[in-house]
């Protein structure tokens, strides 16, 4: 039981710093994305993924339950129905059920349209700057 609490303390750190970061955390996902995985991508500020990409919080189905500071701001990106949709039956969800539902911001169809769109979006951000992104970071989670 330590062990378990010592790696959710430590996942929330890492969960929070993301969210709290300057800089705009971006995550690609192509593949399964599960449970503190998952967490990032709600921690991140953006997420890209690939239509292969499916997302699922298991832990229900092995006796824990999700209860990291991402669970909370899924509740703000998406609607709470859906965050307990995943939450309680630890199913999994595809791409384009995880885009409707605001988790994701693209959908892409492979690995090397996920990297450009990653990039287009990165150096988009990177253009723009830097004191003023991190401050609308900062002021856009303040309220």
């Amino acid at each position: 039981q330590a062990f378990l609490q010592q790696l959710f303390k430590t996942c929330n750190n890492l969960m929070m710093t993301v969210h709290n970061s300057a800089i705009p955390i971006i995550c690609m996902v192509n593949g399964l994305c599960t449970a503190a995985g998952f967490e990032l991508v709600l921690s991140s500020d953006l997420a890209i993924c690939t239509k292969a990409s499916k997302f699922m919080t298991p832990g229900v189905n092995i006796g824990l339950f999700c209860h990291t500071p991402s669970v909370q701001v899924s509740r703000a990106v998406s609607s709470e129905k859906h965050a307990k949709q995943l939450l309680l039956t630890g199913d999994p969800i595809d791409a384009a059920t995880a885009f409707r539902m605001g988790f994701i911001n693209f959908v892409c169809d492979d690995t090397d349209h996920l990297l450009r769109k990653t990039q287009e979006i990165a150096f988009k951000i990177r253009s723009k700057s830097k004191p003023v992104i991190a401050f609308g970071k900062q002021s856009f989670h303040a309220h």
